[in-house]
């Protein structure tokens, strides 16, 4: 399990180069981007969604494919505080869930 998230945070580092990508607890992460009309969260997301949906190698060698749901929150009012972001991305990952996972959402404030 352990092996599997370290996994999944170093394809989620690459995927999103200019970004703070920061483990939120259990499988949950949370990344961070600036300037979201230059760094598209979309194609950041798609871009995730890929490359865990097409796998990776484990240490022991086994090829692994993960399914993951993305909750993207786009902030355009700079008082919002970091648990209401967190939250909005939170709102938006949940109905993914509810949707049959395995794809992305927004919510914007």
């Amino acid at each position: 399990g352990d092996r599997v998230i370290r996994a999944v945070g170093q394809i989620l580092q690459q995927a999103a180069r200019d970004a703070y990508v920061v483990r939120y607890g259990g499988d949950e992460f949370i990344i961070c981007l600036k300037n979201a009309e230059e760094n598209d969260p979309a194609l950041i997301a798609e871009s995730i969604l890929n490359t865990l949906k097409d796998g990776f190698d484990s240490d022991s060698g086994d090829h692994l494919s993960v399914n993951v749901s993305i909750g993207i929150s786009i902030i355009t009012d700079n008082s919002k505080r970091v648990d209401e972001i967190i939250g909005q991305a939170d709102d938006a990952m949940y109905k993914i869930k509810k949707a049959g996972k395995s794809n992305y959402g927004f919510l914007q404030s």
